[in-house]
């Protein structure tokens, strides 16, 4: 599991704990995460302070909460807690119905972008929630990919997704670089007194 944690942050005191998100809107700009069993409300404002555009459901994430007239809210957040990228989304050849391609571009932020797909006269669309679908959490602007593509009702759809690596690539240095989580430093000291970059 990758973990990602912010600067230290100066914060009022509060207590530190985990939770796991339920869900989070990008469109909506805020989601909910559970906290020994309760529902904590947090906004995007909170992701953007840490340095991330949006949670996945099941990440597991370090905050500090606090009281509001409409209930509990994140106050900060400090971390966020992935699980890698599964091997079986990982190949280095297509399957029999697979295709090679290439993405275009990706908006994270707005969900969705474009993939070059050989053997295919057009770029095809992909939204984040088959990316979701697939087990992923992200894909990224030229990163190459295998696809399936079926019909669609305004024109082809990419139905399902892997990652294409060269062969010799190591699988288990991957899940780093599909995680979408933003690049911090550890805000726990290392043995030698100093802060080590995760």
């Amino acid at each position: 599991m990758n973990s990602i944690n912010a600067y230290p942050i100066i914060t009022n005191g509060a207590e530190r704990q985990k939770g796991t998100v339920k869900w989070f809107s990008e469109r909506l700009g805020y989601g909910f995460i559970e906290v020994d069993g309760k529902e904590v409300f947090i906004h995007r404002t909170t992701l953007s302070q840490f340095g991330a555009c949006r949670l996945l459901a099941e990440d597991i994430v370090t905050v500090t909460i606090t009281s509001s007239s409409r209930g509990q809210i994140v106050d900060t957040l400090f971390g966020i807690e992935r699980l890698p990228v599964d091997n079986s989304l990982i190949a280095s050849e297509p399957a029999e119905d697979e295709h090679i391609a290439y993405v275009k571009f990706f908006n994270e932020m707005r969900g969705y972008g474009f993939i070059e797909v050989e053997g295919y006269d057009q770029d095809i669309f992909v939204h984040s929630r088959i990316i979701e679908q697939n087990g992923l959490s992200t894909i990224y602007t030229k990163q190459k990919l295998l696809v399936t593509v079926v019909p669609g009702e305004k024109g082809y759809e990419i139905k399902t997704i892997r990652l294409l690596v060269d062969q010799n690539a190591q699988i288990e240095n991957l899940d780093i670089a599909e995680d979408g989580l933003p690049e911090r430093y550890s805000d726990s000291p290392s043995d030698d007194g100093e802060t080590d970059e995760s």
